[in-house]
């Protein structure tokens, strides 16, 4: 799988990850999916309910919405991303035992060691591989 997303898409993510800390920040990617290429489109921001620096949360019922709103505009889920506030930007056994579908890749961005980090990976069952962040440009 090839992750593509725009520097300004980054950016984005990045910046609003960033304004909520201390707490870990959530979202949804969503976009097309071309072969082997995931191209997102769309950023869908979460509050995180658990107020927490350590782990995220958000209702099925916020997430239920906004999964109407993806399959509406015909989009394909394509990542779930979170913040890793003091974490280093790998998958905790918290993330891997709580994601449901391999087929979504999970991006996260850290903020260890006052460092910007981001990274994307596929998770299959209890495993992770690191999947290359493509940045392309706003009109690809």
């Amino acid at each position: 799988m090839k992750f593509n997303i725009t520097k300004e898409q980054l950016r984005e993510i990045v910046e609003f990850t960033h304004q909520e800390l201390p707490c870990e920040a959530c979202g949804i990617l969503s976009g097309e999916i071309s072969g082997e290429n995931l191209i997102v489109k769309r950023i869908w921001k979460f509050k995180n309910e658990l107020n927490s620096s350590s782990r995220f949360y958000v209702s099925k019922e916020k997430v239920d919405i906004v999964i109407s709103n993806i399959n509406k505009l015909n989009d394909h889920l394509i990542a779930i991303f979170h913040s890793h506030p003091t974490a280093l930007a790998i998958p905790s056994y918290q993330d891997i035992k709580y994601h449901l579908d391999p087929k979504v890749l999970m991006v996260i961005v850290s903020f260890a060691k006052n460092k910007t980090d981001i990274k994307c990976y596929q998770i299959t069952e209890n495993e992770y591989l690191e999947c290359e962040i493509l940045t392309v440009n706003q009109d690809s």
